[in-house]
């Protein structure tokens, strides 16, 4: 995480209740259309992806390269996982666009269920995402990312910022691996819905605010007090 941890100021409740389909939400067709290449669709995924590409103006190149992206994505995005997303009423933009943020909030492959649960559970009360990958990808698209996640730009308004709107955002915001496509279609069987970074590239889970309160204050706010004052 960016800042402290998915969600540090949340509590349940604290969002509009949550949808896991989103086609129609705000701003939608204001985002790049190279972002919007997966519809909500109960196609294959080839054709839902690969759609998009019809009507594009790329050049050979280009084009060449976005199709090759679309297969790989194909091939990790399995009939098995698809198939298991759609027993759970998801569709193939909801379980890529989850997968994506699990993709950017950790890199340990244990962790990767986790974080698919933690999710899952806050769309399942209507609790706010409040993702910060997600603002940075906000961020990045109008080209104000400098590289630093500060409070303030928790505020800014984009349908891709999970701090300012309910659900999950208009699309992914990165190209999820298979590890993190399947934990988004096999979140694991766990009711937290809070955690934050150990600073080592894992991350502490929590079921209430009280306990992940605490861990904020153990692995954020006195890690950094304890390395300043050493310095």
């Amino acid at each position: 995480m960016a800042i402290s941890g998915a969600a540090d100021r949340a509590s349940p409740g604290s969002a509009p209740t949550a949808r896991m389909h989103f086609a129609k939400r705000p701003g939608w067709e204001q985002q790049p259309r190279w972002k919007r290449c997966v519809q909500y669709t109960d196609e294959s995924l080839g054709e839902a992806l690969g759609r998009y590409y019809v009507d594009e103006t790329f050049g050979a190149e280009g084009k060449a390269r976005m199709l090759t992206m679309v297969k790989a994505l194909s091939d990790r995005f399995t009939p098995a996982l698809r198939a298991e997303a759609q027993s759970k009423g998801l569709s193939v933009q909801d379980v890529l666009t989850l997968a994506s943020i699990v993709e950017k909030e950790t890199g340990r492959p244990e962790e990767r269920p986790l974080v698919a649960a933690v999710y899952e559970n806050r769309l399942r009360i209507g609790m706010g995402l409040q993702c910060d990958p997600t603002v940075i990808y906000a961020l990045q698209l109008a080209g104000l990312y400098n590289g630093n996640l500060r409070r303030d730009d928790l505020h800014f308004d984009s349908p891709y910022n999970t701090y300012r709107y309910a659900g999950l955002p208009p699309g992914p915001i990165a190209s999820p691996g298979k590890a993190s496509l399947e934990a988004a279609a096999h979140p694991a069987d766990v009711d937290y819905i809070y955690f934050v970074s150990r600073n080592d590239g894992t991350h502490e889970f929590a079921r209430t605010l009280a306990d992940h309160n605490r861990n904020v204050q153990k692995f954020q706010v006195q890690y950094f007090h304890d390395k300043h004052a050493k310095h």
